[in-house]
């Protein structure tokens, strides 16, 4: 046996006799129930580098957030699920770091960080300074403009999109046949490399094939948990502790529960080399529902794991119309080879489109008819369109400063059954201007009004003006698609399965 160190934690803080520092956030505790229960490990030791003597106690939870204190560094998980620190200062002193070991034989990891890019040069030369000592990294430059990297190996490419970017990386990683592990990660996701220290850690104990999904926290709202692993089930996607807060320690020991999670997100997504042959590649959906499709086909336990994160701005601040293509197509080819989208959910996906017209916001509501034309044309069309490129928007949107626009006073709502058939208000005179978030689609808050702001981020928002002529035309269309896609479905569907065998299975 020998010591074997789990996380490390840089501190860099000096003490006054007497007082306490207490250490239970997300990126401090140790998830003791994951080590025991995947790696074997029951038994840990707390160490502390400082300057001076202290007091170290260890603080255990149990799923009920009940503590039990252990006055000494070694302590036992037993039935806990994570531990947390508290250090108290016996003098003055400086506290540098702390870090948990084991008693334990690890097993070689060799990690393959695999990039796609597109015009983020400065962001992914960063990352490669940053975490380039703890994995070999692999990098697909869609954009042809990174150039060298030192510590990375860059593949330039057109822009086939993310899906067919990070197969590439991956293919090309798999090369190395010393590599154990893959991990997939967004360019703009910010990486400590600490999480990379405690991925290796973990993996080298762990006695199951797992897959690891790194939770996801906004960055701009840096203690807010976006998704900590999903589900796809039907139309929906059902991400895990959402708006969990990462200072809070019950939701911290939420976020350990055992979870049925299917996929993970690229931000940050773990798997081995087992599990990436016998899977095979990612289907080329140039962007959205690609780490989806994948994760859900790798058959592989998922978990996450406390303090393994990054920081990633959440997705309306990334806000196209291209999107609502990319996501009503790939939702439809995703759901058909998972065998998740049945015939009777398509209403609800026809219904996504009806309620963009009821908001006004009819350029999505074209991406989105768009998007279920194309997958209407067939499997081989679809898995070949990332060779043209990013599909362009029908309609450009109008982006404003939000302080460019003033709200002002709406029509009462009007009951559901009034609203429907008036087409929310279309069909009556305008009256009043709001302002709402990008994710906000209440009906009611948009009837009869003339203009709706929607926020993008703190600074902009794309304009939505009411149209009674678009709103008809494109009511039209989405009913006319709908009874084509309802038609064409089980056929359809069949042969993305077949298609899928042979888009996939090309290692």
């Amino acid at each position: 046996m020998q010591e074997t160190v789990l996380n490390r934690i840089q501190i860099q803080r000096k003490l006054v006799k007497g007082e306490v520092l207490k250490l239970d956030s997300h990126f401090d505790l140790l998830p003791v129930r994951k080590y025991r229960d995947y790696c074997g490990i029951t038994s840990f030791r707390c160490n502390v580098d400082s300057d001076g003597p202290l007091a170290v106690k260890v603080l255990l939870y149990d799923s009920a957030c009940s503590e039990t204190v252990v006055d000494s560094p070694d302590f036992e998980a037993g039935e806990n699920v994570v531990a947390g620190f508290c250090i108290e200062a016996l003098e003055d002193c400086t506290v540098y770091s702390m870090y948990i070991t084991c008693q334990a034989e690890p097993k070689e990891i060799n990690l393959a960080l695999c990039i796609c890019t597109y015009h983020l040069e400065d962001a992914v030369r960063d990352k490669v300074a940053k975490v380039g000592d703890l994995a070999e990294i692999y990098i697909t430059d869609n954009g042809q403009s990174l150039g060298d990297v030192p510590g990375a190996h860059v593949f330039p490419s057109p822009n086939y999109g993310g899906s067919s970017g990070f197969t590439n990386s991956l293919v090309e990683a798999a090369k190395n046949p010393v590599i154990t592990h893959f991990i997939l990660n967004d360019d703009d996701a910010d990486l400590d490399p600490e999480v990379l220290f405690r991925t290796k850690a973990f993996l080298s104990l762990c006695q199951k094939d797992v897959c690891i999904c790194g939770s996801m926290i906004d960055a701009d709202d840096r203690c807010s948990i976006v998704e900590s692993g999903s589900r796809f089930e039907g139309t929906e996607i059902l991400p895990f502790d959402k708006d969990c807060n990462i200072t809070n320690l019950e939701d911290n020991v939420k976020m350990e529960r055992p979870k049925d999670i299917q996929y993970g997100g690229w931000w940050y997504f773990v798997l081995s080399r087992s599990a990436f042959e016998e899977t095979g590649l990612p289907l080329p959906l140039f962007i959205k529902m690609d780490d989806v499709e994948y994760g859900c086909r790798i058959n592989r336990e998922k978990i996450t794991l406390v303090g393994v994160s990054v920081f990633h701005r959440d997705f309306a601040s990334k806000y196209s119309p291209v999107n609502y293509y990319y996501y009503i197509r790939n939702l439809l080819v995703t759901g058909c080879v998972s065998g998740k989208i049945e015939k009777h959910h398509l209403d609800e996906i026809i219904s996504k489109i009806y309620l963009e017209i009821a908001c006004y916001r009819y350029s999505n509501a074209e991406m989105m008819i768009l998007a279920v034309k194309d997958f209407l044309k067939g499997p081989e069309h679809v898995f070949n369109q990332y060779k043209e490129g990013m599909i362009k928007p029908l309609t450009p949107v109008k982006i404003i400063p939000l302080w460019d626009f003033i709200e002002t006073p709406i029509a009462k709502p009007a009951g559901f059954s009034f609203r429907k058939y008036t087409m929310n208000g279309a069909l009556l005179p305008s009256k009043g201007k709001v302002r709402r978030k990008i994710g906000d689609m209440q009906t009611s808050d948009f009837y009869r009004v003339g203009e709706v702001l929607y926020e993008i981020d703190d600074e902009s928002g794309f304009l939505a003006d009411k149209s009674l002529l678009s709103s008809i035309s494109l009511t039209v269309k989405t009913k006319t698609i709908g009874r084509t896609l309802g038609r064409d479905f089980d056929r359809l569907s069949k042969q993305y399965v077949l298609y899928n065998e042979t888009y996939t299975n090309s290692l």
